[in-house]
């Protein structure tokens, strides 16, 4: 089983502070990516209210993330078929190169990753 992210030895002891099972922490912990990945709000999950030590992780995380969005706002949103074009264009690509044309392959894939905001190795963000 994987062991918690912060460990009771982390918090100082207080006797206002509820420690949550360590077994029940790490299962918490191991899942919080998924649950915050579907969008759940990890503050309302029944553990965080037994629990100090995920508790103070979770609110340090949200501090983290904040401060990222702060850092580097997302401006603009990639255009919607931005994954169908990605999906096309391997596909094309994978077709090239079993017929022998791999020489352009660099370039169309460029202006595929600049058309929708990305950057790949070389390019520009």
């Amino acid at each position: 089983m994987t062991e918690p992210i912060m460990q009771p030895s982390n918090l100082q002891s207080d006797s206002n502070k509820f420690e949550g099972d360590p077994a029940e922490c790490a299962a918490f912990q191991a899942s919080m990516a998924e649950r915050i990945g579907d969008g759940e709000d990890l503050q309302a999950h029944p553990h965080m209210a037994t629990c100090e030590r995920c508790s103070s992780l979770v609110r340090e995380l949200e501090a983290i993330a904040e401060a990222a969005r702060q850092l580097m706002p997302i401006d603009t949103e990639p255009d919607d078929d931005l994954w169908s074009k990605i999906e096309s264009r391997l596909v094309l690509e994978e077709s090239e190169s079993q017929n022998g044309g791999g020489a352009s392959q660099i370039k169309d894939t460029s202006a595929i990753a600049l058309e929708g905001g990305l950057a790949f190795e070389g390019g520009i963000a």
